[in-house]
């Protein structure tokens, strides 16, 4: 068994390796290298640990797509050894060799590291957590209690979401028996001590922004009206995450868990509570969400605590009933080891011509390649650098990073700015449409990505970019198609123009959609 798992994570990890260095980046990528490149206590959305990283890996290899994912792809080669460690004492040697092996065939744990963001920090800090937690719990020991301190301020320093873990250990030392006892040593007061500086990077914003961030997640993106048929929605994004038969697997899982828990299993207690509490959260939010933004990897976490127990119940499953039983045993890592694989294929590739795979990550380098060509055609400003403005904080963030050596990058109020969150790191940067006014008179690169711009507001969405210059002249336009999925960029001249006045009624927004 350690043979196989060993000789599936050497490739996966080689596979991994060689697609991050090849695929472009998506847009929060480099937005989160844009965030790295003004270093600061913590950004409007997240905090500052995800830019840090991308920072260090790009000072050591240059702002390449492996120098920006270059410590994600650390992390998760790392995690199937803190799975390993994490199972080892709750269910022997030999399962914590499954377990780890679980996580080269789950796709939202295999993965892991292959893009530079926020989870492929926060899923190995997780399990390190939980490891240490469940140790502290078992035996004790201060540093068991230290260690799991440590990776929750650092978890608390990545992502918001990250909060639900802590609170998942409070719950453990609060609601149950033995939990409590713990609470008559230092252990459980060094733990919260400890972890509680990874808090301020996010009160220091919250305080500095009026509570942006926290409006944004609890109001911004889960604000609307109730909606009943989202949860069937989120167990199908669920199964389609995990693969239909690991979901099951999982879940099933969870139901054994709950089962020894309320028969008195100690840990049992522990990781269905923490399970309970990342997909729990999850599932009773998602009615709420008013947004289209994409969250189908949120409950990860909860997973996590499940895969230890994992290959057991899948073993207990086979063992009882007839040979339909053992084949879907068997299928079920099976399958997602194949939905892996060709996730990794079709990203370095694209054979497969899985459209919805590899969009977010086409067109960008052809767009900055089509800038830097038209460049010359402008005055610089009198500090030698040319301006370009973009239309929506996506492909603002893939031209600074291409472009950075030569040009001063600006962003329009467009409404995926403010769907994301990003709108007030603009405004904080000054490399919104404000910031932009105080560029009045010099000659500038407009950006549009027409393919995002439903047909009807064209001449609307136009009008408005047009409305920051007096001239404006066509330099083309750029389609890039691949796998069936094609993006439409248009460039600009504007020159010698003053800025109108930004309180007169601004036209219509654009909306996404296809152009």
């Amino acid at each position: 068994m350690k043979r196989a798992v060993t000789l599936a994570f050497l490739v996966l990890i080689a596979a991994k390796w060689a697609t991050a260095a090849r695929l472009d980046l998506f847009a929060d990528e480099a937005f989160y290298w844009q965030c790295g490149q003004r270093p600061a206590i913590a950004y409007v959305d997240h905090p500052p640990v995800t830019a840090m990283l991308v920072r260090a890996g790009t000072e050591l290899l240059g702002v390449t797509p492996l120098g920006v994912r270059f410590f994600f792809l650390l992390l998760g080669t790392a995690f199937p050894f803190l799975v390993f460690h994490l199972a080892r004492p709750l269910v022997g040697g030999r399962d914590a060799w499954w377990a780890a092996g679980t996580t080269l065939v789950v796709p939202a744990f295999a993965h892991l590291g292959l893009l530079a963001i926020p989870d492929a920090a926060m899923l190995p800090l997780t399990a390190v957590f939980l490891a240490a937690l469940e140790r502290a719990t078992r035996e004790g020991a201060t540093r068991f209690w230290l260690l799991a301190g440590l990776a929750g301020a650092f978890g608390l320093a990545t992502h918001y979401r990250f909060v639900l873990t802590p609170i998942a250990a409070l719950l453990y030392l609060v609601v149950t028996r033995r939990g409590r006892r713990h609470w008559r040593s230092r252990g459980p007061w060094l733990l919260f001590l400890v972890l509680a500086p990874g808090l301020a990077p996010a009160l220091a914003v919250n305080l500095r922004s009026n509570l942006e961030p926290v409006r944004y997640y609890l109001a911004g993106r889960h604000g609307g009206g109730f909606q009943a048929g989202a949860w069937p929605e989120f167990l199908a994004g669920q199964a389609l995450l995990l693969t239909p038969l690991l979901f099951v697997a999982l879940i099933a899982t969870l139901v054994v868990l709950c089962r020894r828990a309320l028969g008195g299993d100690d840990r049992a207690i522990l990781l269905s509570l923490f399970a309970l509490s990342h997909i729990g959260v999850f599932f009773l939010a998602s009615p709420f969400e008013n947004s289209d933004l994409i969250t189908v990897h949120w409950p990860v976490a909860g997973y996590l605590a499940l895969v230890p127990h994992l290959p057991r119940v899948l073993r207990d499953f086979a063992s009882v009933g007839g040979r339909w039983r053992r084949v879907a045993a068997v299928l079920t890592p099976a399958l997602g080891a194949v939905v892996t694989g060709l996730i990794l294929i079709e990203l370095a590739t694209g054979w497969l011509r899985l459209g919805a795979v590899r969009e977010p990550f086409i067109g960008w380098s052809e767009v900055a390649a089509q800038s830097r060509v038209h460049l010359p055609e402008l005055d610089p400003a009198p500090s030698g650098r040319w301006v370009i403005v973009a239309d929506n904080y996506k492909l603002g963030a893939q031209l600074e990073r291409e472009l950075h050596d030569r040009a001063d990058v600006y962003v329009l109020d467009h409404h995926k700015n403010r769907a994301h969150g990003r709108a007030p790191q603009l405004v904080v940067w000054g490399i919104d449409e404000q910031g932009l006014g105080r560029r009045a008179g010099d000659e500038a690169l407009v950006v549009v990505e027409w393919s995002q711009i439903r047909t009807d507001q064209h001449d609307a969405w136009l009008a408005h970019v047009g409305s920051f210059f007096e001239a404006l002249e066509p330099l083309g336009e750029l389609r890039v198609e691949s796998t069936g999925k094609r993006k439409k960029f248009k460039l600009y001249r504007f020159y010698r123009g003053r800025v109108a006045d930004r309180h007169a009624q601004r036209p219509a927004e654009p909306a996404t959609g296809a152009g």
